[in-house]
């Protein structure tokens, strides 16, 4: 998406500010899911929250593809992060189930490897397709993993749930400690940096109040 932003900018008659919320609303909703997901995931089930993950994430990049305006195109990639974030936390826990405990590690050295392969060789193969099609193929590429949907419900292992409660207060100082933190990062680039200054403090005291909230809950998210 870095690679594109220049077409994007382009293509909605965008600024730049404005434009790299394209990739930072992704980033950001992905980080900001990673905990409450994975809360989710012993009472819904890995296999449940995976299938879930990757429809999302699917049906969010249609979205992203036809976008008719640049706030449009942000809200799709905050879904679209939200989708990255289930299938990362479900992901990796499903290594657990599919290998028996001494290749657990192998197991979650081949996730890293499928990671990491594809992170490094994206810039090229994005400017390969950008040389020959338009920013919507970026987001239409994804679409035939929704087909695996339907294969995996099919060949992944049954679900193991445990009953557990999606904490509210938690998941809400979670989210404006990591919002308020990367908007005010965001903020610090423009002329309002005081107001950024506030809003990155403001988000640490959110942090501060969710370890508190954390190390006296009986079922932590975070487990301090």
């Amino acid at each position: 998406m870095n690679i594109a932003l220049p077409n994007i900018s382009r293509s909605f008659a965008g600024n730049d500010a404005a434009t790299v919320w394209v990739v930072n609303a992704y980033q950001l909703s992905a980080t900001v899911c990673l905990l409450p997901v994975s809360s989710m995931v012993e009472s819904l089930g890995l296999k449940r929250i995976y299938a879930a993950s990757l429809t999302i994430f699917v049906l969010a990049s249609l979205a992203c593809a036809f976008a008719p305006t640049l706030p449009v195109l942000v809200g799709a990639r905050l879904i679209q992060g939200a989708g990255a974030a289930g299938l990362s936390v479900a992901g990796v826990a499903l290594v657990r189930v599919v290998y028996s405990r001494g290749m657990v590690s192998k197991g979650l050295a081949l996730v890293a490897l499928a990671v990491a392969i594809p992170g490094a060789l994206g810039p090229t193969i994005a400017a390969a397709i950008l040389a020959v099609a338009k920013w919507p193929w970026l987001f239409l590429v994804n679409l035939p993993f929704g087909l695996a949907v339907p294969l995996f419900i099919n060949a992944a292992p049954p679900d193991v749930r445990f009953p557990r409660a999606l904490v509210l207060t938690g998941s809400g100082l979670n989210t404006l400690g990591f919002g308020l933190f990367v908007i005010g990062v965001g903020t610090l680039g423009s002329s309002d940096a005081p107001i950024g200054i506030g809003e990155i403090v403001a988000g640490l005291f959110c942090f501060g109040l969710f370890i508190r909230q954390q190390q006296k809950h009986p079922m932590p998210m975070l487990p301090i």
